[in-house]
């Protein structure tokens, strides 16, 4: 199997060996993310392992890496570089939905190949990212970057909801810069969240 760099996440390929390839943890989060572009529930992937569906059926292995390149700005797991593993993200949504920016970390980052319903080969990268907690109702009036215009600043819970996305590129907004503290009248640990988005 072929597999490219990440300059846009497809097309440029690499001899990557199948030795090299790992079984994708996080397959089901893949499916989703995968199926909410296909219209048709008959061209919907369905798991390598489901061998009575007729569907198109998705490679379960994929390459992975410490980091990636997505508009000439470097994104790596946390494992890697912890800085660079805080993003601003918009999550997959069904079609027809505006899609909201959220706060994550990237715990991995993986190259897959897969073949689409009109059997074209197809290539993409992925980040698997964990999303950080939004203050609740009670807390949001807390938050001190409510009233500093501009500044593109929020504050979340400094740990993650239980979710996971598996996210395209296209997905990835930027980088944030973050400091955590414990804030008056929250009592446990806040990130602070700023936007380094150059857009």
């Amino acid at each position: 199997m072929a597999c490219p760099t990440q300059r846009n996440g497809r097309r440029r390929r690499l001899g990557l060996k199948l030795s090299q390839l790992e079984a994708l943890e996080e397959k089901i989060y893949l499916l989703c993310s995968l199926n909410l572009d296909i219209n048709d529930a008959s061209s919907h992937f369905t798991t390598w392992d489901d061998s009575c569906s007729i569907r198109p059926l998705l490679n379960y292995k994929a390459h992975f890496t410490h980091r990636i390149k997505i508009r000439g700005i470097t994104y790596s797991t946390f494992k890697s570089h912890t800085g660079n593993s805080f993003i601003l993200f918009r999550p997959p949504t069904t079609l027809g939905q505006p899609p909201a920016r959220s706060t994550g970390q990237v715990q991995q980052v993986f190259i897959h190949e897969r073949v689409a319903p009109n059997g074209t080969s197809i290539q993409e990268s992925f980040l698997v990212v964990k999303e950080y907690c939004p203050l609740s109702a009670a807390h949001s009036d807390l938050d001190p970057f409510n009233v500093i215009e501009h500044l593109d600043a929020k504050l979340y819970y400094n740990r993650f909801l239980d979710n996971i996305h598996v996210l395209r590129l296209s997905d990835i907004v930027s980088h944030f810069c973050s400091l955590v503290y414990v804030p008056d009248g929250i009592d446990e640990p806040c990130l602070i969240v700023r936007s380094l988005d150059r857009v």
